[in-house]
């Protein structure tokens, strides 16, 4: 009785694929028949890479819906974040589904998607997040692709944002040290003297 439910709904969901409550009665039947792999395979035929003719706003209802399943009830972790994927590239950078490709990402360590959908994602971010955001990619950076200078770049775009970041000041003291890049090194400590000396001055004359 559910199958035959189920396959009552799919050539619904055909018809009309605009009509959402259509898909909640899927899910509901997919787990009662266990036909996620059906289900997934239906909504992929109205996801953006789909060759089914609905209008975005569909596809992007159906794109989403696809990606929870995949993660969830198929536990396919990769068809998941491609499906995420196909939204950004179809919809543009929305934090939503950049945060989602960086989570699936961190899970199946990738780390160059990671870092690349990480650093898109901190244009959209206020200012404190933002930071947080940076010190996390520059963390990635070291330790994850084990680029010393991409990471102190990083962490001194957090210093142009927060100069009194004691973090930031410190790891990028660090590096500089480890990659014997001692004129560098030589060039940021009179930066951060400069920052101090007009910090105080700023200070005396208020």
């Amino acid at each position: 009785e559910h199958d035959r439910a189920f396959e009552i709904n799919v050539r619904r969901l055909q018809d009309l694929p605009e009509k959402l409550s259509i898909l909640e009665d899927l899910r509901r039947l997919a787990k009662l028949t266990d036909q996620w792999h059906t289900l997934a395979d239906l909504l992929s035929e109205f996801s953006y890479t789909g060759s089914n003719e609905v209008s975005n706003e569909v596809r992007g209802e159906l794109s989403r819906a696809l990606a929870v399943i995949a993660e969830v009830e198929l536990q396919d972790q990769e068809h998941a974040r491609n499906v995420w994927q196909q939204v950004i590239d179809a919809e543009g950078d929305e934090i939503e589904t950049l945060d989602q490709v960086c989570r699936l990402s961190k899970h199946l360590e990738t780390w160059d998607l990671l870092i690349s959908t990480l650093d898109r994602s901190v244009e959209l971010v206020d200012h404190d997040e933002k930071i947080i955001r940076l010190h996390r990619l520059a963390g990635l950076w070291n330790d994850r692709m084990e680029n010393a200078d991409e990471a102190i770049e990083v962490y001194q775009k957090i210093l142009t944002l927060d100069a009194q970041d004691t973090e930031a000041e410190q790891k990028v003291e660090a590096l500089l040290r480890e990659t014997q890049r001692y004129q560098d090194l030589s060039e940021y400590y009179m930066a951060r003297i400069e920052l101090t000396l007009s910090t105080i001055d700023g200070e005396n004359s208020a």
